[in-house]
């Protein structure tokens, strides 16, 4: 879903309905940006473009704050929670890096069971008692 916004000089200008929850530009492109929406997307967008279509998008939980490599463009960190993740821009398909934390006992912020799971190629969540 779009809505149009009008500016006084007649621009027309598109947004979507999902929240941003962080935002980097890309200096060497300096109309393209990255963002983390919907706390579960990173979307890359051209803002020449009229629609509000992105360029490349990957889903992922690490959204919370982006980060283009100074010194290598098509790389970008992202986190969330305990884990920050390492993209290569061209190909978005999985990141090529993940660092995770361990989870802190006394505050239980952090890695936990889930992220092992899933380290080990299972799935997360909880499972049924039976």
């Amino acid at each position: 879903m779009t809505a149009d916004l009008n500016k006084a000089n007649g621009e027309r200008h598109q947004s979507t309905s999902e929240s941003t929850v962080s935002l980097a530009w890309l200096k060497s492109h300096p109309l393209c940006i990255v963002a983390g929406m919907g706390r579960q997307y990173l979307k890359i967008f051209d803002i020449r473009d009229d629609t509000s279509r992105p360029q490349n998008v990957t889903v992922t939980k690490a959204v919370f704050g982006t980060e283009v490599d100074p010194l290598d463009e098509n790389r970008l960190a992202s986190f969330c929670d305990n884990s920050v993740h390492v993209w290569d821009l061209r190909t978005m398909d999985k990141p090529i890096s993940d660092h995770l934390w361990p989870r802190d006992e006394t505050t239980g912020e952090g890695r936990g069971a889930d992220d092992r799971k899933r380290e080990r190629g299972g799935r997360g969540g909880k499972r049924k008692q039976g």
